[in-house]
């Protein structure tokens, strides 16, 4: 294969003009940006496996890696056809850092035979940002789910490529040789090339699938594969559940795909930030009909849980230009099995005081409810906070990790549902603009640990400017 290079808030309304124009690629295909500065080459190897490379500038992102799932769908694939086409559009963010998204981009499409019969899609997209690419299983009479033990996705790279390693919800980030690093790394990876170039590996459009870590690929020096799996806390292994390390499996229904994974590609750091938006461009248009009521804002939180504190607290946010309160943990007693989210327990918190206090000063509150009275209680409490006159719940502590670990169902009582302890990285770009009223998280460590951090070593210099 020759050397190519190629290869964060979309609530939507889109306005794009397509121009498609399918034509037969050859064995070997290529897509390149609107742009031609990124490039994706997709190759079926002489054993049948499908392998892919990204450039930029015409410089190596991402060396031949291989592509597949286990069991059976690693190699003996033939290409039954492939299409081409380019997209040229842009679409409205009404609540994030850019009001117009660009959304250009070359899509390159392999449609694929393993021998067993079973067929898989390969969608690759050449942004002018960045790359992307993902599987799909068409749907066909009398299909059913798939299930895989292991997705085998690599991302090969340079030698003495760089990455900025870290291992678990709110920690701690090393710069690290990429041949150094440990398994089940979190992503979005940054990557330093020796070439001069910058690269963030991430994912897109998760929805209903485990999360994509980043583990070491044996063997290769310098190459990482894709490791389904993990929690919140990076700390829960598929082990637990009786499945091999680094073996977490995924269940697809035919027709489905996978999540994206994707390369955010740039010539200096801050393009990385500048260009994230392709994230957004990859999910889905929001699911919202109505979005008037969602209201973004600056929050402080209370977590001293007094009403004479928020009092204080609102007062701050009139002054400061804040349009939130957010009364922390335990404002309502124990937050395990049987914590109950319904009742103030806290002593010396007057709620509906405080709620008719900010009101009088347009400054809203919201509250924090742990993922466990989420799961027992959601029926009850969504509606009953409307009625007391919350404007949003701080969930705490989502599950992630295996497929179907519940985000909660608030269509019907929609209010701003903030994150706290929820990986963002898992699918926080889909539900921006799938779900704009899902909004915050947790992003830096400092947002948390704060001059703590700073007087243990654990957010200094480096580790204050990483989100």
């Amino acid at each position: 294969m020759k050397n190519f290079q190629s290869v964060l808030f979309r609530t939507v309304f889109p306005l794009a003009l397509v121009f498609a124009a399918a034509v037969a690629a050859p064995a070997a295909g290529r897509v390149e940006s609107p742009d031609g500065r990124v490039a994706v080459e997709f190759v079926l190897e002489s054993d049948g496996a499908p392998a892919y490379a990204i450039s930029f500038l015409g410089k190596p992102v991402v060396l031949e890696s291989r592509l597949g799932f286990e069991p059976g769908l690693t190699n003996g694939f033939q290409i039954s056809k492939s299409s081409s086409s380019s997209h040229h559009g842009e679409w409205t963010n009404y609540f994030g850092e850019r009001r117009i998204i660009p959304d250009n981009y070359g899509d390159l499409v392999v449609d694929l035979m393993a021998k067993s019969g079973q067929a898989m899609r390969l969608t690759f997209r050449a942004y002018n940002e960045g790359a992307a690419f993902r599987y799909s299983f068409p749907a066909h009479a009398g299909s059913s789910n798939l299930v895989f033990t292991v997705e085998r996705t690599e991302f090969r790279f340079a030698p003495d490529t760089f990455g900025y390693e870290e291992h678990s919800t709110e920690g701690e980030y090393s710069r690290v040789r990429v041949a150094d690093i440990q398994p089940w790394c979190e992503r979005p990876l940054t990557l330093e090339f020796t070439n001069g170039l910058f690269a963030s590996l991430a994912e897109a459009d998760n929805e209903n699938y485990p999360r994509m870590l980043l583990s070491p690929l044996p063997g290769v020096p310098g190459a990482l594969v894709s490791a389904l799996g993990g929690t919140s806390a990076n700390t829960v292994r598929p082990t637990r559940y009786g499945f091999s390390d680094g073996a977490w499996p995924a269940t697809l229904a035919l027709g489905a795909s996978t999540p994206w994974r994707t390369f955010i590609v740039g010539k200096k750091p801050g393009d990385l930030l500048e260009r994230n938006y392709i994230l957004l461009d990859l999910a889905p248009p929001s699911a919202l009909p109505d979005i008037s009521w969602i209201k973004p804002g600056k929050v402080m939180r209370d977590t001293a849980l007094t009403t004479s504190n928020s009092k204080a607290i609102i007062d701050f946010a009139e002054k400061g230009g804040l349009q939130y309160v957010s009364l922390d943990t335990r404002w309502y007693g124990a937050e395990n099995q049987t914590g109950d989210a319904t009742t103030v327990r806290a002593p010396n918190l007057d709620l509906p005081e405080i709620i008719r206090y900010g009101s009088a000063k347009n400054i809203g509150v919201i509250l924090y409810v742990d993922r466990q009275q989420i799961k027992q209680q959601r029926d009850i409490l969504f509606p009953l906070y409307e009625k007391w006159g919350v404007k949003g719940v701080k969930i705490g502590f989502i599950d992630v990790g295996a497929e179907g670990g519940g985000e909660p169902s608030h269509a019907e009582h929609p209010r701003r549902l903030p994150f706290h302890g929820f990986d963002p990285r898992v699918s926080e770009p889909a539900d921006r603009r799938g779900h704009p009223g899902q909004r915050a998280f947790s992003h830096a460590r400092t947002q948390l640990h704060g001059s703590l951090c700073a007087l243990s070593g654990g957010a200094g210099r480096l580790h204050g400017l990483l989100l």
